[in-house]
């Protein structure tokens, strides 16, 4: 991949939607991943100009790509322009905004504008837009967000739960609990593990009568794999069979 200039803008865009796809692409192993970003931002710093002036086109495909490829932007100035892509009538380039917003982690990012795509009538905006909020976050910052965030973990979309569930657990105040708590009992595997995991980085021992609960029902290996590790970070305790957890768990309770 040439790192420098561009001078053909077609060709700019074609590099570009390649290789944001192989660093999105779920089959691509970590190394291939952590390897591709560090020469998409020498690309897209080299080409920066181009990219911005693609926002203001009327080719949408370019557009879509430049949104994305902005995330990877060593320049601190684009974090306002992708903030003003929030604003745009194609639902996609809204949602390849905020994605870029997560992907530059920028912590001077406001989360006004993010909270405001939680409304959003399309399900990847609300999505990008949790997700944006979780990575631009400190852990326990933005209390503003948590009233906001559980709206989304009753969306009807899987993934916009997800991403909520994920951000609550970032935020990781006692305020967040209960609807941590709420998701263990979600209809999707993964929601009710990413609440798991949530629950256990949360230092809150408040979480593990409602973890072996949760344990009692629970059919999912992945969602059982994270009961499990969520409770041996809570409890320090190292066991790993259901029967012995719930055993432990009434030892606990009579003591």
């Amino acid at each position: 991949m040439n790192f420098g200039r561009e001078t053909d803008p077609v060709q700019l865009f074609v590099q570009l939607d390649r290789q944001l796809r192989n660093a999105r692409d779920p089959a691509s192993n970590v190394l291939v991943v952590r390897n591709i970003a560090p020469v998409l931002a020498r690309y897209v710093d080299a080409n920066v100009d181009l990219i911005l002036a693609a926002l203001d086109g009327d080719n949408e495909r370019h557009r879509l790509v430049a949104a994305w490829a902005l995330g990877y932007a060593g320049d601190p100035q684009v974090t306002r322009r992708l903030l003003g892509l929030l604003a745009d009538p194609s639902p996609k380039v809204r949602a390849n905004a905020l994605h870029a917003l997560s992907l530059r982690r920028d912590p001077a990012t406001p989360l006004a504008p993010l909270l405001a795509g939680f409304a959003d009538d399309d399900a990847g905006v609300r999505c990008n837009a949790a997700r944006a909020v979780r990575e631009v976050l400190a852990p326990g910052t933005g209390t503003e967000a948590i009233v906001p965030l559980t709206g989304l973990v009753r969306d009807e979309d899987p993934m916009v739960r997800l991403a909520a569930v994920g951000a609550l657990g970032r935020i990781a105040r006692p305020e967040c609990l209960g609807y941590l708590v709420g998701a263990l009992s979600d209809k999707t595997p993964l929601v009710r593990t990413q609440a798991a995991l949530a629950l256990g980085k949360s230092s809150d021992p408040a979480a593990v009568s409602h973890l072996l609960a949760a344990l009692r029902s629970e059919t999912n290996p992945l969602a059982l794999d994270a009961l499990v590790k969520a409770l041996e970070i809570l409890t320090g305790q190292q066991l790993r069979s259901r029967d012995e957890w719930l055993e432990w768990g009434k030892r606990a309770r009579s003591r």
